[in-house]
C-alpha cells in the first residue's frame, strides 16, 4: 500500500491562505509551468491539517 504525500504550498487563488495538494498532482502540466513554494510536507491529510493550523497561527501571530 502506498501512502499519499501532501504538500502545503502558496495558494493558486489569492483569496486562500495555502493550498494542500497531493504530490501526484505535480505531474499535471499546470504545475510544470509554475514555481511552487512548499511550506510543508505531510504524510496524511490529518497531518497536513495540523501543519496548516500551525502555519496559520504563525502567519497571524503578529497581527
Amino acid at each position: 500500500m502506498c501512502n499519499n504525500v501532501f504538500l502545503i504550498t502558496d495558494p493558486t487563488n489569492p483569496a486562500n491562505l495555502f493550498d494542500v495538494i497531493e504530490e501526484k498532482v505535480l505531474l499535471f502540466p499546470y504545475y510544470s509551468e509554475r514555481d511552487i513554494f512548499v511550506h510543508g510536507i505531510a504524510g496524511s491529510i490529518g497531518e497536513a491539517q495540523e501543519m496548516l493550523l500551525k502555519l496559520t497561527e504563525e502567519k497571524y501571530a503578529g497581527s
